[in-house]
């Protein structure tokens, strides 16, 4: 029974409850972006030219915040369906005994299980290179930042 409380504790706090936290945190940062008001525009075309472009601006967030939940979700999952495998299998006599022939798939899965979860300490900055044009600007104007510096220096 401590088992049991134990499984379900850890994968409440390690797992649902982290999900939970960046699932409700995005949909306030969304909340936010699409109640964003138009900055006042004098005329008319100027007003729907600017509609449209904040209604862009807030899809390409809305596919952004997604797709960052959905890497945590994806990346993780596997490792706390391992470990729960693992713990349930440790319950002897009960009705999660699972038989012996699928051993070898979980000793191949759990090392990927585990690579999955920490790769995603690194997988945001893609998705964001990959959904965000502008991210991509500035990141190469960043890598580029140095360059201009020493160029400056020597000049001067």
């Amino acid at each position: 029974m401590e088992l049991t409380y134990f499984i379900a504790a850890h994968l409440t706090l390690s797992y649902i409850g982290p999900l939970l936290v960046i699932f409700v945190s995005y949909v306030l940062v969304f909340h936010r972006i699409w109640h964003r008001q138009i900055p006042s525009a004098s005329v008319e075309m100027q007003k729907q030219t600017a509609s449209q472009l904040l209604q862009q601006s807030k899809m390409r967030a809305l596919r952004m915040l997604a797709a960052v939940v959905m890497a945590f979700f994806i990346s993780f999952l596997p490792l706390y369906v391992t470990f729960t495998r693992f713990k349930l299998a440790d319950l002897k006599g009960s009705r999660w005994e699972f038989p012996n022939d699928d051993d070898n798939f979980w000793i191949w899965f759990c090392p990927v299980a585990q690579l999955m979860s920490s790769a995603n300490s690194c997988v945001n900055p893609f998705l964001y290179n990959f959904l965000d044009s502008r991210f991509r600007t500035r990141f190469r104007q960043l890598l580029r930042f140095p360059s201009s510096i020493t160029t400056q220096q020597s000049a001067v």
